[in-house]
C-alpha cells in the first residue's frame, strides 16, 4: 500500500494505551432547542495516545526509530488495539454462485438489531481461518489487497461465509514533532505520542 510500512507498532507499548473511534458531527442548536447534525464522517477515525506505554530505555529507542523511518505523520504503520484486534467465526457474507470476493469485516451490534460493520483493511496475516457454512476452507481462496478474500469458486448461493482473524488498524503519527525528555540518568521518556488511523 502506498505510503504505508507493513509493521505493526510493539505490541507491550500499545498496553495501556489511550483512545477510540473518532466521528465527525457538526450540531446547530435552534433557538427552541432542538438540534439540526450534520454527519461529516460516516466511518469513524480512531485517535490513541501510547505515551503511557514507554516504561523501558528500549521502549523510547524503539519508537524514536519508528517516528524516523515513517518521517512524522509520512508513512503509515499497524497498530494493534489491545481492546478490539479479533473475530471470532464472524460474518462475512452470504453466496450467490456467482460473488468470489469478500471483504473482511467485524459486526458490531445490539440485540441483533442495530449493526455497524467495520471493514477490516489490515488482517495479521497466518490469523485467518475461513469458513463456509460452518466447514473451515484449508485452500481455495487467498487473501489480497484490504482484506479481501477471493475465492477460486464462488460459494453456492445461500451459503454462508464466516471467518476468524486478528487484525491491525492502520495509523500514522498526528506528529512531526517528538519531543523527549530526560527524567534522570539514562532514563528518558515522552509526554506525548498521538496516533490516528488511515482510512485505506
Amino acid at each position: 500500500m502506498k505510503n504505508f510500512i507493513d509493521y505493526q507498532f510493539p505490541k507491550e507499548i500499545s498496553y495501556g494505551s489511550v483512545g477510540g473511534a473518532a466521528f465527525l458531527t457538526d450540531i446547530i442548536e435552534t433557538t427552541s432547542g432542538h438540534e439540526q447534525r450534520n454527519i461529516k464522517r460516516m466511518r469513524p477515525r480512531a485517535r490513541y495516545n501510547v505515551a503511557i506505554g514507554i516504561r523501558h530505555q528500549k521502549d523510547l529507542e524503539d519508537i524514536r526509530a519508528l517516528h524516523l523511518i515513517a518521517m512524522g505523520r509520512a508513512l503509515g504503520f499497524r497498530y494493534q488495539d489491545p481492546l478490539d484486534y479479533q473475530v471470532n467465526q464472524g460474518f462475512i457474507g452470504s453466496g450467490d454462485g456467482k460473488t468470489k470476493k469478500f471483504q473482511l469485516i467485524k459486526r458490531y451490534h445490539i440485540n441483533n438489531t442495530y449493526f455497524y460493520d467495520r471493514h477490516i483493511v489490515c488482517p495479521v496475516k497466518g490469523s485467518i481461518e475461513l469458513y463456509v457454512n460452518n466447514v473451515l476452507q484449508l485452500n481455495h481462496w487467498r487473501l489480497t489487497e484490504k482484506g479481501i478474500i477471493t475465492f477460486k469458486e464462488a460459494p453456492l448461493k445461500g451459503a454462508v461465509i464466516s471467518a476468524c482473524f486478528d487484525f491491525d488498524v492502520p495509523v500514522r503519527f498526528d506528529c512531526d514533532y517528538l519531543p523527549q525528555r530526560l527524567d534522570n540518568f539514562e532514563v528518558a521518556s515522552i509526554t506525548d505520542i498521538p496516533l490516528v488511523e488511515v482510512l485505506l
